[in-house]
């Protein structure tokens, strides 16, 4: 941390340094993204040093001085608070830079456009989106992109503004999603943050770091620093000092540390600390929660006690809330369970264990924003539901494994990074039986990386022989499926064709309408499920309105 003004020396030039658009060569296109994942990796090593940038003036002298970098900044900080995935936020960091760049170069607005055109070629879609909506356009958007818009546009007004003011007056003018995405400010960096000028015992401090329950302060007059509580400090009326000082404090601070002052017979050290504690918790897809994993190997011990798996399940709160409120549900009576050993006893161990890895999962490939997040979500859930109505009047699948297989051969919908960059589904789908025709126009491409993406998962999070099996055959039809599968494959591909007619209103094409044919004459009572299903899931039809709909941003609109 003693390179502050290093790093932010090295990132300011990097960020002017680029070329304008449109690029003559796809290293062009590439420096940029270089950049802006420089801009993710100083907010993962220099968090405090972000936040800096996005609240304080580069000058108090010139308040307007380099708005440019602050909105950067305030883009990533409200981003990373609020869970955006990270290649969605590096499209974004992407579109203001060459929104900057081509104001710079003073680019005609045709310019602007032919950029788009050319990112959206190069499959940059959520770039090329972000780059032609920037300003006025950006009113209808609703994710924290237009948030720092709408700040910096504000500070443009108002450059001498403090955070509380900007706070208050963007909480009167946006939608709720965008004010919870706001309120994540006030928990870190908070009004009173980095850089704030305030009272100490009277006296005038200025703070330099920040735990939650504690801040770092610098004393002028004395020109110590000082640990102390949260509570012991006022603000002192909004003001703050430039960038330029906060870090020059920091350096202070650098110089000093390896100084110790005893007070009271405890040695303090004073130096910034660490802000982990300052970033959401964010869980890996790749492997299954701990917890998880210890209940796994005992549901697979066929002499465990069902007494063992009610400690287990017990040493993970979410889990027992999630087992009692669906035996609550699932019961005939509905009457409340809030017994972990009534839940299992409600499914059996087997079942208990795919429901807990199902709901596990979906936990972890949702957990991160993206553009197209509430369409994945509700066609995972959707499609789940379906497999699971379908495997209750079958043999080959429980209801809950059937909603665990589909749930896993979805999760390429979540962790490819393509798809993070995507805003709109593909047009004219094809294989509506397939995830790959969910993510590209030419599925046929990615279906081996698709696979690969299933199969990884499958196996770290110990998926049974059957259920890999099954997740083998995604996308084919069911007569090239051995038939002890079958059926089993035919309810899952099954669920997701119906999934995305209803929700998506996608149309069968020739090869689904084969798929849909071979299920029915193998398996007529499935296919006449449809309307059944349907009228029971109605209420789960209703489409994300957000602005990233199906087709709207279509190329071909």
């Amino acid at each position: 941390m003693d390179a502050f003004a290093d790093q932010l020396a090295d990132i300011t030039q990097q960020s002017l340094s680029l070329p304008v658009l449109p690029a003559k060569q796809s290293s062009q296109i590439n420096a940029y993204l270089t950049v802006s994942a420089n801009w993710l990796a100083l907010a993962e090593q220099s968090l405090p040093l972000l936040a800096a940038i996005a609240f304080l003036p580069a000058s108090q002298l010139q308040p307007q001085s380099k708005l440019w970098r602050r909105h950067i900044a305030l883009y990533v900080l409200l981003g990373l608070r609020s869970n955006t995935n990270h290649h969605t936020l590096q499209q974004g960091i992407a579109a203001l830079l060459s929104f900057y760049q081509l104001k710079q170069s003073q680019s005609a607005p045709a310019q602007k456009k032919q950029v788009a055109a050319q990112l959206a070629r190069l499959d940059q879609h959520y770039w090329a989106f972000r780059l032609l909506r920037i300003g006025a356009n950006a009113a209808n958007s609703d994710d924290v992109f237009t948030l720092a818009w709408r700040w910096i546009t504000f500070l443009h007004r108002q450059p001498t503004s403090n955070v509380a003011d900007i706070i208050q007056h963007l909480a009167l003018e946006n939608n709720n999603l965008l004010i919870r995405s706001l309120s994540a400010l006030l928990d870190y960096p908070g009004l009173v943050h980095e850089g704030s000028r305030v009272k100490w015992q009277q006296q005038p401090a200025l703070l330099v770091g920040q735990l939650p329950d504690k801040v770092l302060l610098y004393l002028p007059k004395s020109e110590q620093f000082k640990w102390d509580t949260q509570d012991r400090i006022t603000p002192d009326n909004g003001k703050s000092v430039s960038l330029t000082q906060w870090i020059q404090v920091v350096e202070r601070l650098n110089i000093n540390q390896a100084e110790q002052v005893t007070t009271n017979g405890n040695e303090q050290t004073f130096t910034l600390p660490d802000y982990d504690w300052a970033m959401p918790t964010s869980y890996p897809v790749s492997r299954p929660p701990v917890t998880l994993e210890r209940l796994l190997r005992a549901l697979n011990d066929p002499d465990i006690a069902i007494k063992k798996v009610v400690e287990l399940i017990g040493c993970e709160p979410a889990f027992t809330t999630f087992l009692t409120q669906a035996a609550s549900q699932d019961n005939r009576m509905q009457l409340p369970v809030q017994d972990v050993k009534h839940s299992i006893l409600t499914y059996g161990l087997d079942r208990v264990g795919h429901m807990l890895v199902q709901h596990a999962l979906y936990q972890r490939l949702s957990q991160h924003y993206f553009p197209l997040l509430p369409w994945f979500s509700k066609l995972t859930q959707l499609a789940a539901q379906i497999a699971s109505e379908l495997a209750s009047i079958s043999t080959s699948l429980t209801p809950q494994s059937a909603g665990l297989v589909v749930t896993v051969a979805l999760s390429p919908l979540f962790t490819l990074p393509s798809a993070k960059a995507q805003i709109y589904l593909p047009v004219n789908a094809t294989k509506l039986f397939s995830v790959a025709s969910l993510v590209s126009a030419q599925p046929d491409k990615l279906v081996a990386v698709i696979r690969q993406h299933q199969q990884s998962l499958a196996a770290a999070w110990q998926q049974q022989t059957l259920q890999s099996k099954l997740i083998a055959c995604w996308g084919k039809l069911p007569e090239n499926v051995p038939p002890a599968l079958r059926q089993a494959h035919c309810i899952t591909g099954l669920s997701l064709i119906w999934a995305r007619q209803w929700l998506l209103n996608q149309s069968a094409c020739s090869s689904t309408q084969a798929f849909i044919a071979q299920t029915k004459q193998a398996y007529p009572a499935l296919t006449s499920q449809e309307s059944t299903i349907r009228n029971s899931l109605a209420s789960q039809l209703v489409c994300p309105l957000n602005e990233f709909a199906s087709n709207r941003h279509s190329p071909d609109k």
